[in-house]
C-alpha cells in the first residue's frame, strides 16, 4: 500500500470501466446494439454510482500508488474480468489513463454547472 490512501476508489472505477467496456464488446458482437443487449449493460451501469461517488479520490490514490497497489489492481482485473495475464498490465494501464481523463472531464462539466465541489 502506497501511503495514506489505498486504491479502493480507483479499484471501483476500474471495475466500472472494465465492466462497461466488456458489456459494450458483447453488445457489439453482431455490430448493432438493440434492446436484447441491454442485459449486458445493466450490471456495469449499476456500478456507475459507487464508481463516480469516489472519483475525486482517484488522483490522491494514484499519486501514492506503489507496486503492491498496482498488483492488487492487476490481480483484480485478471480475476474479475478474465483478462489474460499477458495483457492485464496493459489493459489496467489504459483503464487508469481513461479514469484520469474521465475525472478531468467530470470536473470540467461540474465546474460549468457550478457543482464542482461535489466531485473533488
Amino acid at each position: 500500500m502506497g501511503g495514506k490512501y489505498n486504491v479502493k476508489e480507483t479499484k471501483e472505477f476500474l471495475g466500472f470501466i472494465l465492466g462497461f467496456g466488456g458489456a459494450v464488446g458483447l453488445a457489439m458482437e453482431d455490430e448493432k446494439v438493440g434492446l436484447v443487449d441491454a442485459v449486458h449493460l445493466v450490471r456495469p451501469l449499476m456500478q456507475a454510482g459507487p464508481a463516480f461517488t469516489g472519483i475525486g479520490m482517484m488522483p490522491k490514490e494514484l499519486a501514492e500508488m506503489d507496486e503492491a497497489d498496482k498488483e492488487e489492481l492487476t490481480d483484480y482485473a485478471q480475476a474479475e474480468f478474465d483478462i489474460p495475464q499477458e495483457a492485464v498490465e496493459e489493459v489496467v494501464d489504459e483503464a487508469l489513463a481513461t479514469a484520469i481523463q474521465v475525472h478531468s472531464l467530470v470536473r470540467k462539466i461540474m465546474a460549468l454547472t457550478k457543482k464542482e465541489e461535489s466531485v473533488g
